[in-house]
């Protein structure tokens, strides 16, 4: 009996409950035929005048059905939302760019709203093919076509908004385009100056390793290790090359039997065997006195030549030259003590490295240079290499009222009977004279009647551009050589 009662209870809730909901639904429907509105199955949208396309009607896609079949639009706030969340999606799907680049060729030029494949270019090759006049174009003509679209009205609808999206993609494939192929430009700049550094570095280890023939330079292009980099040369001089040797020897007869050079360098051939004894020997050239200078190429070497040569001869270290630096184009000719006191008071005297002492130690005054047609002095000095480096470091210093230029001195005297180097006049042993004008013999330079000039050292050589030059020009092979020489028996530490 009880159980009866429990279940008429649970059927007159329901009941109830079913009475409930039909009122409220009676109570909506009622509110809704007061309000005077009905939803229709389809939202057409008005088209703007002079629109050609007739309008279609909004459907809601096959992906999106299922999504909201649970909530069916109902008033034109759901249709705008929906159509809202559709766009966002649409403008967050943004493809990579490799897709953008392999995308048709778009033509916003043609006068629709919805940009159209270009029918002029292939769309499978896609906009890589274009050159950078086109891409340019096209950059333009989307831009343009933006303007336009965001021009025609002040409220853009949905097509508005596809096609200036559409436009966008355009302009970004193409700004893409343009830097993968500047990127592609860049790599190649840089392997061709890669590629050139490397020939550069391989010409360099080149002349470094080849030496120029006896008795004139190959050429005046610095190596790898320039003359330049160690040394400051005037202006209008070319570089010097520095060549890397070891200490020179020089051997002299021991007795009267040996009468000349020949026959010293005969003696000591015949009592040391370089191959046997493993000694380099770079060069042999002839000195007074019936003397030689063996040029070794290592320390040991010059060891094992001194200790290998024979008792008919005798071996003495050649004297080592100090390097001169001149200070260029002094107004004034000051006198050398005065000189050397401005040189230290005003330019090296806050150097704690140089103190007065080891400043007065290391320099002095070799000569003055100067023209009577212009008054200015080149004062020539002396120095240490230690002193060297640093006054050629400088660039420039002041003495007294004057800022001079400073750099390496490098001296060479050329013989004005002979045109030789490396003898005055006085020491010349020649028979004739040499014109040093047309490079004949039998006269002076300030006798000759030629119309050309003709070097008289490179003459005297044989060499074909003999004609090119005077003697003693800067350019000269044979001078060159003879500051080669002097360097390379210069001490620059």
């Amino acid at each position: 009996m009880e159980e009866e009662d429990t279940g008429g209870t649970e059927r007159q809730l329901i009941e109830d409950e079913l009475a409930r909901k039909q009122a409220e639904l009676e109570e909506l429907e009622q509110m809704r035929r007061e309000a005077g509105f009905t939803p229709r199955s389809s939202l057409r949208r008005t088209p703007p005048q002079g629109f050609s396309t007739p309008p279609v009607p909004y459907s809601i896609p096959a992906a999106a059905s299922t999504s909201m079949a649970k909530r069916p639009l109902t008033s034109p706030e759901d249709v705008q939302e929906t159509v809202r969340r559709r766009v966002a999606e649409k403008r967050s799907a943004i493809p990579p760019v490799s897709g953008i680049l392999s995308r048709p060729i778009s033509d916003p030029s043609s006068g629709s709203d919805n940009p159209t494949p270009s029918t002029s270019t292939d769309s499978s090759s896609g906009i890589s093919t274009l050159d950078k006049v086109a891409l340019m174009e096209k950059v333009h003509a989307a831009l343009k076509g933006i303007a336009t679209v965001a021009n025609a009205s002040n409220k853009l609808n949905l097509a508005d908004k596809t096609t200036i999206g559409s436009l966008s993609q355009d302009i970004l494939a193409y700004v893409a385009t343009l830097e993968i192929r500047l990127g592609e430009k860049e790599q190649e700049v840089t392997a061709c100056k890669l590629k050139c550094a490397q020939l550069e570095l391989s010409v360099a280890q080149t002349q470094t390793l080849s030496a120029p023939p006896f008795p004139y330079a190959a050429s005046s292009v610095p190596s790898a290790d320039s003359y330049a980099a160690r040394l400051k040369l005037p202006k209008g001089k070319p570089p010097l090359c520095v060549q890397s040797k070891g200490p020179a020897v020089i051997v002299y007869p021991n007795n009267d039997s040996i009468k000349s050079s020949d026959d010293t360098k005969t003696e000591l051939q015949k009592a040391v065997q370089p191959g046997t004894q493993g000694i380099k020997i770079h060069s042999v050239r002839k000195v007074g006195n019936s003397g030689i200078v063996v040029q070794t190429a290592t320390i040991e070497a010059a060891q094992k030549l001194k200790a290998a040569v024979p008792p008919s001869l005798k071996v003495s270290d050649p004297k080592s030259r100090r390097p001169l630096v001149a200070v260029r184009n002094l107004r004034s000719d000051p006198p050398a003590t005065e000189f050397i006191e401005d040189l230290y008071r005003i330019n090296l005297s806050d150097d704690p490295d140089w103190p007065r002492d080891k400043f007065g130690e290391s320099c002095r005054v070799a000569f003055k240079k100067g023209r009577k047609d212009v008054p200015r002095t080149t004062v020539v000095m002396e120095c240490t290499s230690a002193l060297r480096d640093k006054l050629v470091g400088l660039g420039s210093v002041f003495i007294g009222w004057d800022e001079a230029e400073v750099c390496d001195y490098v001296r060479v005297t050329c013989c004005t009977k002979c045109q030789q180097y490396g003898h005055p006049e006085k020491h010349c042993r020649a028979a004739a004279m040499v014109c040093g004008k047309c490079g004949e013999t039998g006269h002076r330079a300030a006798e000759c009647q030629s119309a050309t000039q003709c070097c008289a050292t490179c003459k005297r050589f044989k060499r074909k551009d003999a004609d090119q030059h005077a003697t003693a020009a800067l350019n000269c092979p044979a001078r060159l050589h003879a500051e080669q020489q002097s360097v390379n028996m210069t001490q620059y530490g």
